[in-house]
């Protein structure tokens, strides 16, 4: 047995109680945490629910009334709605009542009449007065908009001569249609 060998054999105990010793001190260092920390805070966090509520230039009013229309006219009428709030909310228009009252003819005026509605540009609605049913979209409204109006043309068609005194446009004669809208906003 060379001496390294026997020197080796001898020692073994002591070799591997220092070999032990230097795992368990490499482990100590690497294993303790020691590094760098920072650590900050955000107290006092405040959360705050929003307020949407909005504004109509004719609240709790008629925006249009309109006398002794004819067959092939149209009239206008507008509304302006502004966000009053402090969130941002989607515009919901449905028209909530309509009653006819006819004239000697007995034609009912909402039958006739047609109706587009626009905010700037941008078609909201346009169709036959007594086709609007439920609610539409009319878009967002913003806080940052400020006011933006809603243009109502209303058209009373021409459908040519009557073939009675009755019949054709005649029927509508001395006839009104009641119509009432409600503007709904919500967010988003």
């Amino acid at each position: 047995m060379s001496t390294t060998a026997s020197v080796l054999k001898k020692n073994r105990g002591k070799i591997l109680v220092a070999i032990a010793a230097l795992l368990i001190a490499l482990v100590a260092v690497v294993g303790s945490g020691a590094y760098f920390t920072s650590v900050s805070s955000n107290p006092g966090n405040v959360f705050t629910a929003g307020i949407l509520t909005h504004s109509n230039s004719d609240a709790n009013g008629a925006f249009m009334t309109v006398a002794d229309m004819y067959p092939g006219e149209t009239r206008t009428g507008s509304v302006t709605l502004q966000n009053n709030g402090s969130v941002d909310g989607r515009l919901w228009l449905e028209q909530t009542g309509i009653a006819d009252t006819p004239g000697g003819n007995g034609g009912p005026l909402s039958e006739t009449l047609y109706v587009e509605i626009t905010r700037g540009a941008t078609v909201v609605y346009s169709g036959d007065l007594d086709a609007f049913a439920g609610a539409i979209d009319a878009g967002l409204l913003t806080v940052a908009d400020g006011p933006i109006t809603y243009d109502w043309a209303v058209t009373f068609p021409d459908t040519g001569d009557p073939l009675g005194a009755d019949t054709g446009d005649n029927a509508y004669q001395g006839s009104s249609v009641t119509v009432a809208y409600a503007w709904e906003l919500v967010t988003q």
